[in-house]
């Protein structure tokens, strides 16, 4: 991006009106700070934390960095590493390899009854600093299945706990922090947070690297219903003031209603390891062979019907192809070209 330095931050807001309806209308409220702290080289993962007082529906998406209204930024491009999950506003970056300062916008949209009603544009800042040898683990514990999206369903009558363990062990600075939806307003749900006794030790210093727990306690109401799901996101971060490197942890409470058009998967039979992303699903799918062999994935449908077939060659492998697939359940089956490696399983397509 030319003249960067002579480029403001971006901020656009709209309101639609609605013919024939009358809505309350809120401001969104945008909980993180705009301004995020990456470490080359390691997977980047921060989300916009972003809350609806209305308990509107919402979606994001990347766009061109604006200079003024209808003016784009000259210059501007979207890495392809850097991608964001529409449902979640979870930011990933695959591993920047350049030092520096780097700029992306968002656009946040807002929906009630499936009609639009505004949307927001705003900039971000992502530095990435030098390799810092971070080793940032977060360890989560749930008393109901998670999906590989970081979704999970209840129902009323639901007691539903978890548990959030962060340390670094390559660093003796470390936090917790919660920036996810407001935990009291209505009482919905608890979220304590503190710093735990850990075995861990820096592997630079040998020095005990500190832990934090965040511990979430729910009793799922008939009252809690709603469309939209609750935003639970927990930020990591090592160093020290304003050059904390993070990572965040979201997941989302779907509570009376079906996690949304996507992939849901089984747990997979077998020795070999294959792994399906992202949940949700927009127009593909990516499957993660972490294996030397190479291999014939059939996927069947409910009729046991084959309706693909994919070749993974030998070595790790990730292929993208288009989520064309009906609604229904799904059965795969991997058998490797050696006879050796296998695996099967069911996914099902909302």
């Amino acid at each position: 991006m030319t003249n960067s330095i002579n480029t403001p931050f971006y901020i656009e807001s709209v309101v639609s009106v609605v013919s024939g309806y009358t809505v309350k209308l809120s401001s969104p409220s945008f909980l993180s700070p705009p301004i995020f702290h990456a470490e080359k080289n390691k997977t980047f993962t921060n989300n916009l934390s972003v809350y609806s007082p209305d308990k509107d529906s919402i979606s994001y998406k990347l766009v061109t960095c604006k200079q003024a209204r209808d003016v784009d930024v000259e210059g501007y491009f979207i890495p392809e590493e850097f991608k964001i999950n529409p449902y979640s506003g979870q930011i990933t970056w695959d591993k920047p390899s350049l030092e520096g300062l780097y700029n992306f916008a968002a656009m946040v949209e807002f929906w009630k009854n499936g009609a639009k009603v505004g949307y927001v544009i705003r900039d971000y800042q992502v530095t990435v600093n030098a390799e810092q040898l971070s080793g940032q683990v977060f360890e989560v514990t749930t008393s109901h299945e998670i999906t590989p999206g970081n979704s999970v369903s209840l129902d009323p009558g639901d007691v539903f706990s978890m548990e959030v363990l962060f340390h670094d062990t390559a660093n003796s600075v470390a936090n917790l922090k919660y920036f996810g939806e407001l935990q009291n307003e209505d009482g919905v749900f608890n979220i304590t947070i503190e710093q735990v006794t850990s075995k861990a030790r820096n592997s630079n210093t040998a020095v005990q690297s500190p832990m934090y727990k965040a511990t979430v306690t729910m009793n799922v109401e008939e009252k809690y219903k709603r469309s939209t799901p609750y935003n639970l996101i927990f930020r990591g971060e090592t160093g020290a003031f304003f050059d904390n490197i993070s990572n965040d942890f979201t997941i989302q409470l779907y509570i009376g209603v079906p996690v949304p058009l996507g992939v849901n998967f089984k747990r997979a039979k077998g020795n070999l390891n294959l792994s399906f992303y992202p949940v949700p699903v927009k127009d593909q799918l990516t499957v993660k062979k972490e294996s030397n062999d190479s291999g014939t994935l059939i996927i069947y449908n409910s009729e046991g019907r084959d309706v693909k077939s994919i070749y993974l060659s030998k070595g790790v492998v990730d292929t993208h192809f288009g989520i064309d697939l009906k609604s229904g359940t799904y059965i795969y089956n991997f058998n490797s070209d050696n006879g050796k490696e296998f695996s099967s399983g069911k996914f099902i397509v909302n």
